[in-house]
């Protein structure tokens, strides 16, 4: 998540709202060429909006905000998305130690541990 201001043609902040129809926001993906759009944008009433992403993959993404599909100062933003929390019904356990086990030995196996989306977390 993350705030807009807005600004007119001469620097100044912009105290109103009204502008949310005209603002896209997305992220394309630099590599693999995904594209991920805004969930919502919402107008504060004040000039300054607030926009929610909810990416899916992690990666390096360009992030493109645009009013009247002009790029705002700065953007394309370069944004690293990471893995999400850890999510238990998308990890597991393998390896021979996780099925059998002597007592005295090593027995060894693997935990992979995924967000909800799947992505790997190190």
């Amino acid at each position: 998540d993350f705030q807009i201001q807005l600004r007119d043609e001469f620097g100044n902040l912009q105290t109103s709202g009204g502008e949310a129809s005209s603002l896209t926001v997305y992220m394309w993906e630099i590599f693999n060429a995904v594209s991920v759009s805004a969930t919502s944008i919402t107008d504060n009433g004040n000039g300054t909006y607030a926009v929610v992403m909810e990416p899916t993959l992690i990666g390096d993404f360009f992030l493109y905000v645009k009013l009247d599909n002009q790029d705002i100062v700065g953007s394309p933003f370069e944004v690293n998305v990471i893995p999400g929390n850890a999510y238990a019904n998308k990890s597991w356990a393998e390896g021979t130690g996780y099925h059998n086990a002597t007592v005295n030995h090593e027995a060894r196996f693997y935990i992979y541990v995924r967000d909800m989306e799947e992505n790997m977390r190190t």
